[in-house]
């Protein structure tokens, strides 16, 4: 497959998992409104105390729970500014939880991943673990 990708229905697992190779930074997709639905309403019960879930927990929910496709639009649609006092800034000490929950959830929900995006898995078993020892 050809990167960048324009103008083709593609299964949405290509630029969630190869995103690297797409090239542009950050990617843009159309996807279907009751699938967001279904990502971002659907939270499992030992989630919905959290303060922060990272944004990936949404994303993989989508690609590897509906197996849908979406149309890429790759063009740069937003610059981002680095700003030390952001919302973002040390996100992971502010919030372990959260990605203990998300590391968790992948790895028990997607053991699949492991024979096709092992780095993945395996990165995923790693923040699992350390997040269990921080949390």
């Amino acid at each position: 497959m050809c990167f960048p990708i324009e103008k083709q229905l593609i299964p949405l697992e290509i630029p969630v998992m190869k995103w690297r190779y797409i090239g542009l930074g950050e990617t843009w997709a159309i996807i279907k409104t009751k699938n967001l639905k279904y990502a971002f309403l659907d939270i499992p019960n030992e989630a919905k105390n959290l303060k922060m879930i990272p944004e990936s927990f949404f994303w993989d929910k989508i690609t590897f729970g509906l197996e849908q496709y979406s149309y890429p639009l790759n063009k740069v649609l937003r610059v981002y500014y680095k700003e030390d006092d952001n919302i973002s800034h040390n996100i992971r000490e502010k919030y372990p939880e959260g990605f203990y929950f998300e590391s968790k959830y992948f790895i028990t929900h997607y053991p699949f991943i492991l024979f096709k995006y092992p780095k993945v898995y395996v990165k995923h078993l790693l923040k699992f673990i350390y997040y269990k020892v921080v949390k």
